[in-house]
């Protein structure tokens, strides 16, 4: 597991592969379950214009655009600047982790903007 292998010029570990690979699964989890839950919603549901479900869908690329771009200046000034093959490997790490978290951020922050706008305030009587 702690053996460095070498795929394109990149020195890594069994385990890292190994946690990206993880990583790559759960995602492409997330998205098959998330296919099959539309396709089984009513047949009703998807004759009805998709604009209500496009906005969501650009949100969620926007921020995770958003996000990468934060990330990278983070992840560099975090990882250092030096050009080892040891830097690189910290440098995606923390590329990885800062993406994350950025998104988790902004997602949250767009969630609350958006379900404090949809409140209703009450006529007062």
């Amino acid at each position: 597991m702690r053996e460095p292998v070498e795929i394109a010029g990149f020195h890594t570990r069994v385990f890292h592969l190994l946690q990206h690979l993880s990583t790559l699964i759960g995602v492409g989890g997330l998205a098959y379950c998330y296919w099959q839950w539309l396709r089984k919603l009513p047949h009703i549901v998807i004759l009805e214009p998709r604009e209500s479900d496009q906005w969501r869908y650009i949100l969620i690329a926007s921020t995770a655009l958003t996000a990468l771009l934060l990330a990278l200046p983070m992840a560099f000034a975090i990882s250092g600047a030096k050009n080892t093959s040891a830097a690189k490997e910290v440098f995606l790490f923390r590329f990885a982790l800062c993406a994350t978290t950025c998104f988790a951020i902004l997602l949250t922050i767009a969630a609350l903007l958006i379900a404090r706008a949809r409140v209703k305030p009450e006529a007062p009587e």
